[in-house]
């Protein structure tokens, strides 16, 4: 009786705790880092300014690195308390944000109000911490470069520099 009663007590927490899916995901098709973003150029125009956007500004952002271009875009998200914006590379084929790309703008706030299509351009560099090239052993990730109508502000030009680490699968 005890040893049944011990079985069915650990089937029940492999099924709640997913000993099942404990092991690395093959068909993965991204992968997710997540950290701060700071603006750098000092000091932002008058029009990042009546935005709040100013030298030192610091945002959460969350970096999607496609590993399957063909199914996923590369997205750079800012999440802030009452919205979240994003920029996807338009460029085919790979989609990639590294470099000096065209790109879109997106966006959502609290009242779920979307806001699209705001084409324009970016200057990204984004490089692993370690080696030379982003696989799915990466563990960090870093951002330095140009956003042109940041946090999808017509007109807002600055510079960000991001360090982000990876989230669990």
């Amino acid at each position: 009786m005890l040893k049944c009663l011990t079985f069915v007590v650990f089937a029940i927490l492999a099924v709640l705790t997913g000993a099942t899916g404990a092991q690395a995901q093959v068909n993965v098709t991204y992968l997710d880092f997540e950290g701060r973003a700071f603006v750098t150029t000092n000091p932002t125009s008058g029009t990042c300014q009546a935005q709040q956007i100013s030298f030192g500004s610091v945002d959460t952002v969350v970096y999607r690195f496609t590993l399957n271009p063909a199914s996923v875009r590369e997205s750079l998200s800012f999440t802030g308390s009452r919205e979240s914006k994003r920029i996807e590379s338009t460029v085919a084929p790979g989609y990639s944000l590294n470099g000096l790309k065209n790109v879109r703008w997106d966006g959502i706030d609290t009242r779920a109000g979307l806001t699209t299509d705001l084409l324009t351009t970016s200057d990204l560099t984004i490089k692993p911490i370690a080696g030379t090239g982003i696989t799915k052993t990466t563990t960090g990730v870093t951002i330095t470069g140009t956003v042109n109508d940041y946090l999808f502000v017509t007109g807002c030009t600055v510079t960000i520099t991001a360090a982000l680490v990876r989230r669990p699968d």
